[in-house]
């Protein structure tokens, strides 16, 4: 007779870790082993390698990674100036690149980032969908493999390939929230270890890079707004704390880089920056290093950019979460009320028609 296979109704322990890293290998295995062989293409691949290979030559001769005669000799290249020094990936790297010749090394160093990024999904996933179900085994498993980062490492840009912190700060965030209102002490480890992970992730991501921690503090924002809005919500006090911690670490972790960015913008160092007396609320100006008025910003309007952060919508749309959520409470709390006076109505509990 034909036997029916079924799944257990857990997979095992060693699941998660040994198929994130099966995967990994697969998706590698046609480079690794194969001298002159490496993962992705594309004039970012280029990029890559040699900023590799500015990180291990600065590691070893103790040289300033920020600055280099090497391109555009004999003026050079302000590396942080222009890119923000976002070499977290390179630096991790470079035992790989110390013990396999170039470019053998870079294959393998692509299967340690997907591994990697599967593993910090992990924790995530466990809280979220359960410690040991299939939901965790299967969330794991496509984060390992999405197309964002494998695009990535397709175009050779290892450095947006690295999500390692993001999952691990999304995770302090939800954890921040559930200890909120707790009887544990605002200052026990208990409570402060979560928004500590929030912000020291979160700066992380930052530093391995800008544009992945800016986004990850956009939607933090959105998601505090959206949680405190909440009508059930409880231990908001505790929640704007952590919260306010979690900004604190992050901003410990890149104030140096700001530190230094807004020196050399001051001296009119970093490129694409130009009239720094705009308002706050003004629209774009003209901007420096020939960038056209129409290249800057999300959202293009005619011949002028949307500025980020420095405009209305924003507050309009903090505004409708805001009055969205006060009603939906309004609602929740008709139809709690609706059953109950549907009974008394039955049984005359509390009516002056039930008393006679």
């Amino acid at each position: 007779m034909l036997r029916i296979f079924r799944l257990p109704r857990r997979p095992p322990r060693w699941a998660i870790p040994v198929v994130v890293v099966a995967l990994c290998v697969l998706a590698v295995s046609g480079a690794v082993g194969q001298s002159g062989r490496v993962i992705g293409d594309g004039v970012d691949l280029y990029g890559t390698f040699w900023f590799y290979w500015w990180i291990d030559h600065c590691l070893r001769t103790g040289t300033d990674p920020s600055f280099t005669d090497m391109m555009f000799h004999p003026l050079g290249k302000d590396i942080f100036a222009h890119t923000g020094n976002n070499f977290v990936d390179a630096v991790l790297a470079w035992p790989i690149q110390a013990i396999l010749p170039y470019p053998d090394y870079q294959p393998v160093w692509v299967g340690i980032v997907l591994v990697g990024n599967g593993l910090t999904f992990w924790p995530l996933a466990r809280h979220v969908l359960g410690r040991q179900s299939w939901a965790t085994f299967l969330a794991t498993m496509l984060w390992t493999i999405q197309p964002y980062t494998l695009f990535e490492c397709m175009t050779g840009r290892l450095t947006q390939a690295m999500v390692w912190w993001v999952p691990l700060a999304v995770l302090g965030f939800l954890r921040t929230g559930e200890s909120a209102g707790g009887s544990a002490s605002a200052w026990s480890w208990h409570r402060l270890r979560w928004p500590l992970l929030m912000g020291v992730m979160t700066g992380l991501s930052a530093w391995t890079y800008w544009f992945l921690g800016y986004f990850l503090v956009l939607g933090f924002a959105w998601l505090a707004t959206v949680t405190l809005v909440q009508p059930e919500g409880r231990g908001r006090l505790q929640l704007v704390w952590g919260w306010l911690l979690a900004g604190l670490a992050c901003l410990v972790v890149v104030a140096p880089g700001l530190y230094a960015m807004a020196t050399a913008a001051d001296t009119g160092s970093v490129p694409g920056l130009a009239d720094p007396t705009a308002g706050l609320f003004d629209l774009p100006r003209t901007l420096g290093n020939n960038v056209a008025q129409t290249l800057h910003g999300i959202v293009l309007m005619e011949r002028h950019g949307q500025p980020q952060l420095t405009t209305l919508t924003w507050i309009l749309g903090a505004a409708v979460a805001m009055g969205f959520g006060r009603q939906r409470g309004r609602c929740r709390r008709r139809r709690t009320r609706a059953p109950a006076a549907a009974a008394r109505a039955r049984t005359g509990a509390g009516s002056r028609a039930g008393r006679w």
